[in-house]
């Protein structure tokens, strides 16, 4: 241990972002220096159970200058000492309200929870925290927190309304149904109950089960909303020592941005999933036509047995493979078009723009599409049908003499079709690997886009070329060709052909570098374009 005459320090090396730090220029990398003991009068608790700071490690040292803190600008450092250390009241013990008290108590808060029945429900919470009536608790503390569902609050207004005057009441609740258009949020409610306390909207979008099971695994932004400025700072200041990321989202007029928020299903999907049904219905009714209505029609045989496994195999790669093209496909007309007006500076069309932003989505759902072509591909060999053809194939050859041939261009088709195919894959694999938030930053910039850029479109070239020599010669075949429509392989060719058709200009030197010096800032003149600058 230390010894008693020297002081304990906490070291920690942090990445400050200018936005967050008001900060200009790059990162800065510091090396935070901080008395243990300076900490010790914000948090009650010992320095190791704040989750800020678990990372730490304490060592002797006694040559930091107390003015060393005063150069830092961590939000746990600069909150203010009261917030550490004064008492929380929780109005509410329900699911909410019993884990966000656990989650306080952890974090060295002291709680305040007010019941209407104190003795009967004082059994479920911790014994640390205290249980009194709710005027009691509300009495007490600075800081309310009302854990209650948004219509029982309006009981509350006679009870609290001679001693809550003044205080902070942060409004955890959400509506049961998305508000209409034209409803006002709860916070306006509560502002209506309550004129004389300060509103702040906050926690709203954190589960019960996260502040109990632990913030590890979860998503720990807490978007915060007031129009008092001093209560806002001081529930983003109580966020911060909850182990939760606090943003500023500005006045009470954003509060019905963020309940709504709650109510959304995968909004960033919608566009995704839309395209990848659609191509999926397509691409099956178009096998459905091309292989079995053919054979009922043209030779009267039943094979609707392989709308099971043998179609949706032919139609779920080939929407797979048109989805991957459909990501690096706007990047390639972005580039054009930047080309076209000689700047990075103006905005691309709202098709193109709404494009871009759901790229992500679109490589998932390609990656999903991947995926169950190759466990279906690895099934089909268990199959009844494959077998009885395998056998018929033998009997056939042995009545009638057969002798089945391979060339070696067969043998050559057959292996490129499995490595390509196998390759293709396993970077479809990492590319979804290195999209995931936790991955992502461990990235540098230049790693993030030589895995995603680079190897992406390498991807694309593989499975191409895995379709490619899937087809082989079959591309000249009549017979491939039921009622004259071309196996779907062919149609799914088409836009991945054009999008690296469409690549390849780009990567002449001449024009490579002029995007390059484009996207690096640099601005050529073209008259009769509109420009809108935008500054970082």
């Amino acid at each position: 241990m230390h010894d008693k005459q020297q002081q304990p320090y906490i070291y920690g090396c942090w990445a400050i972002q200018p936005d967050s730090f008001s900060l200009v220029g790059r990162r800065h990398l510091v090396l935070l220096q901080i008395r243990a003991s300076h900490l010790l009068n914000y948090f009650s608790e010992s320095i190791h159970s704040f989750p800020m700071l678990q990372s730490f490690k304490i060592v002797a040292d006694d040559k930091v200058d107390d003015r060393e803190i005063n150069r830092c600008s961590f939000p746990f450092l600069n909150m203010n000492k009261e917030v550490a250390t004064q008492v929380v009241c929780i109005v509410g013990t329900g699911d909410f309200g019993c884990s966000f008290g656990k989650r306080l108590l952890r974090s060295g808060v002291a709680v305040v929870f007010g019941s209407r029945n104190p003795r009967q429900i004082s059994n479920r919470l911790p014994e640390e925290a205290q249980v009194l009536s709710v005027k009691q608790a509300v009495a007490a503390c600075d800081i309310v927190v009302l854990a209650v569902r948004q219509q029982h609050q309006a009981a509350l207004e006679g009870e609290l309304s001679s001693v809550i005057n003044g205080k902070i009441l942060v409004d955890v609740s959400n509506t049961d149904k998305r508000p209409a258009q034209n409803s006002i949020p709860n916070t306006s409610e509560l502002q209506m109950l309550f004129p004389q306390t300060h509103i702040v909207k906050a926690f709203n979008m954190i589960s019960a089960w996260s502040l109990q099971a632990g913030l590890d695994d979860a998503c720990k932004k807490v978007f915060v909303c007031a129009d008092n400025v001093n209560a806002r700072r001081k529930v983003m200041e109580l966020a911060w020592i909850m182990g939760l990321e606090a943003i500023d989202k500005g006045s009470l007029a954003n509060a019905k941005e963020l309940e709504e928020y709650t109510h959304q299903f995968f909004p960033q999907w919608r566009i995704p999933m839309r395209v990848t049904l659609g191509l999926l219905f397509v691409f099956y009714i178009y096998t459905i036509i091309q292989d079995v209505l053919f054979s009922y029609f043209k030779h009267g045989s039943d094979r609707s047995f392989r709308l099971a496994i043998s179609l949706p195999n032919k139609a779920i790669p080939s929407v797979a493979l048109v989805l991957l093209s459909l990501v690096y496909l706007p990047g390639t007309l972005a580039a054009y078009i930047q080309l076209h007006r000689g700047t990075k500076y103006s905005t691309f069309p709202l098709w193109l723009n709404n494009w871009l932003l759901v790229r992500k989505q679109l490589g998932l759902a390609m990656f999903g599409c991947a995926g169950v072509h190759v466990l279906i591909s690895l099934a089909l060999p268990l199959r009844v049908y494959v077998y009885w053809k395998w056998v018929l194939s033998i009997k056939h050859q042995i009545d009638k003499n057969w002798t089945i041939t391979f060339t070696n261009i067969d043998f050559w088709q057959r292996d490129l079709y499995l490595i390509f195919g196998i390759l293709g894959f396993s970077i479809v694999v990492l590319l979804a690997i290195t999209s995931l938030p936790s991955v992502v930053n461990s990235l540098s910039w230049k790693e993030f886009h030589f895995v995603q850029s680079k190897l992406g479109w390498l991807s694309l070239l593989l499975c191409t070329a895995h379709t490619i020599c899937y087809g082989g010669s079959r591309f000249l075949r009549s017979e491939s060709y039921h009622w004259g429509i071309p196996p779907l392989y062919i149609p799914a060719l088409m836009l991945p052909c054009t999008t690296i058709f469409l690549k390849l200009p780009l990567l002449l030197p001449f024009l490579n570098r002029e995007l390059q010096m484009i996207r690096q800032g640099q601005t050529r003149s073209r008259p009769g374009v509109e420009i809108e600058m935008f500054y970082a």
